[in-house]
């Protein structure tokens, strides 16, 4: 790629906190125009650059330099006067406002909020909607509108603000499929206009394809960068073989099934795709999963149990890990299902807990676990009733490579118990990598094997 204008240099970027997510080494060069995809693990550095890129921490040592300007503090107020906009999980929009009071309302300060007019507001933001193909209305409530729809609105109330460099921090989410390639052709069609995006990463998204450069981050420093992706680039990326020695991880057999859907949006719920799924496709059903259709909302019958993507949510932070794990254990004192538990039982499979994610059992609370912990805690307490099949929706959501790892080891652990593993994603590299047997459908129609 050609030079063009810089927009943000770093040079030798370093911060000094007791914390392992700092930058030690760093170094970075935006350009006018171009699109560059950062990847860290967990801790690597990454969530430390979007945290310096937002305004909300500078270097202790080192240099950065806005539109070819050296600058001394990087705070909120200098990187937007600099056209320097980030994105992150929260994304900036006010859900109980609509769509055109996001985009243009919170533009006007003073009395200019006194004439402001909803109804040119909307005609506004819809007719700049249609020119940018989005489908989403003007007065539509954002509270009401999908994740996948927010992102984008998100990206385009950054250029209606005049970003010169939007910054995409998807270090806590990940998206795959039909939405992928939505949000990839959006990214290169703003692009085109002059806009550059850095998105960051802890693991191997999609939306590396339409980047111009790709630069790799470990322990603070820009470790590796390329200016093209090919698979010797992707496989360093994707497997990080340095983390598999350091945790003792190894590709495992696959031997899960995987339900792999490229069009099934992140709104829709696992229930109402195995519906969907049972009902257009009953052959496949019988054949490959054999068990009953569970209602909306219910995770466990007996024999099924459920996991859904925010399954980490449902934990009970006012609870302790032992009662958590307590809640599900049917092996209980009189004839109630929440009757009392014996106390040896108990305490018998916490100690297999506190061992499957090898800490000491002095670990009491939830809020002391990590985030690949308190999956496999979300999973382990349904594991306990002896399930015949558990099914995990997008299993590896919000978690960098190192994480992926642990979880799919503790999965392997389970199915080697005699439970049958079923995974649903619209990820089709997880799949290849876990799977022996994947049914692939278009929103839970038209099944195939692949």
């Amino acid at each position: 790629m050609i030079k063009t204008k810089e927009i943000i240099r770093i040079k030798h970027g370093a911060q000094y906190e007791s914390n392992n997510n700092i930058l030690r080494d760093y170094n970075l060069e935006v350009y006018a125009g171009e699109i560059i995809y950062i990847q860290g693990l967990s801790g690597s550095g990454v969530m430390a650059l979007f945290d310096l890129l937002s305004g909300n921490s500078n270097l202790d040592t080192g240099e950065i330099y806005l539109n070819e300007k050296k600058i001394t503090e990087c705070n909120q107020s200098i990187l937007l006067q600099n056209g320097i906009y980030t994105i992150n999980a929260e994304l900036g929009l006010v859900n109980s406002f609509t769509v055109a009071e996001n985009m243009e309302a919170i533009r006007k300060v003073g009395s200019l909020v006194k004439i402001f007019s909803k109804k040119k507001a909307v005609h506004k933001v819809n007719s700049y909607l249609d020119k940018e193909g989005v489908l989403i209305r003007g007065d539509s409530i954002v509270r009401e509108v999908t994740q996948e729809e927010k992102i984008k609105l998100s990206i385009l109330k950054a250029k209606l603000y005049e970003a010169k460099v939007i910054v995409l921090d998807f270090t806590t989410e990940y998206y795959e499929g039909i939405f992928a390639k939505e949000l990839g052709e959006l990214i290169s069609r703003i692009n085109q206009e002059g806009i550059s995006f850095v998105i960051l990463s802890e693991r191997l998204l999609p939306l590396i394809r339409v980047a111009n450069r790709v630069q790799l981050v470990q322990n603070g420093i820009d470790l590796m960068e390329w200016d093209y992706y090919d698979d010797a680039v992707k496989s360093i990326l994707f497997q990080q073989v340095e983390y598999r020695k350091e945790f003792n991880m190894n590709p495992m057999e696959k031997m899960f099934l995987g339900l792999y859907d490229y069009y099934w949006g992140m709104d829709k719920n696992i229930w109402e795709y195995l519906d969907s799924l049972k009902k257009d496709n009953p052959g496949y059903w019988d054949n490959y999963l054999n068990v009953k259709l569970l209602k909306p909302g219910l995770y466990y019958d007996g024999e099924t149990v459920i996991i859904p993507k925010e399954s980490s949510s449902f934990l009970l932070n006012n609870f302790g890990i032992v009662d958590n794990i307590a809640i599900t254990i049917p092996k209980r004192i009189g004839k109630s299902k929440y009757g009392i538990l014996r106390k040896k039982y108990a305490i018998k499979v916490a100690k297999d807990f506190y061992k499957i994610i090898g800490v000491a059992d002095k670990m009491k609370s939830i809020e002391d676990l990590n985030n690949v912990q308190k999956k496999i805690l979300s999973i382990y307490r349904w594991e306990v009733a002896r399930p015949k099949v558990i099914i995990l929706e997008y299993p590896y959501i919000a978690m960098d490579i190192a994480e992926i790892e642990i979880l799919r080891n503790y999965l392997k652990h389970v199915a080697l118990k005699g439970i049958h593993i079923v995974c649903f994603s619209n990820s089709l590299e997880e799949m290849k990598y876990d799977c022996n047997i994947i049914i692939s459908t278009e929103n839970g129609k038209n099944t195939v094997l692949i």
